[in-house]
């Protein structure tokens, strides 16, 4: 059986992290893709772009509609998928 993993983020706390940490951060992440992908486990990787440049695509009544900008409540926005 095969699964996505959806990862979601506040760029804002990300942001906020100092320099050091959000290296350490990344530096921990790509460890555990490549560890993930040497055991088979990982079979695909992709990384989106931050909220502020979404674009909202929608079909209604047949035409499709595009909005700029995250339309989600939350602060937290996709970041990549697994």
């Amino acid at each position: 059986m095969k699964y996505v993993f959806l990862a979601y983020s506040d760029d804002a706390l990300l942001d906020a992290l100092p320099p050091a940490e959000r290296v350490a951060l990344c530096d921990a992440c790509a460890a555990n893709d490549e560890a993930l992908r040497a055991s088979g486990q990982l079979l695909a990787a992709e990384s989106v772009q931050r909220g502020e440049m979404a674009t909202m695509v929608r079909v209604q009544g047949g035409a499709v509609e595009m909005d700029a900008g995250p339309h989600a409540q939350s602060r937290e926005q996709l970041v990549g998928l697994f």
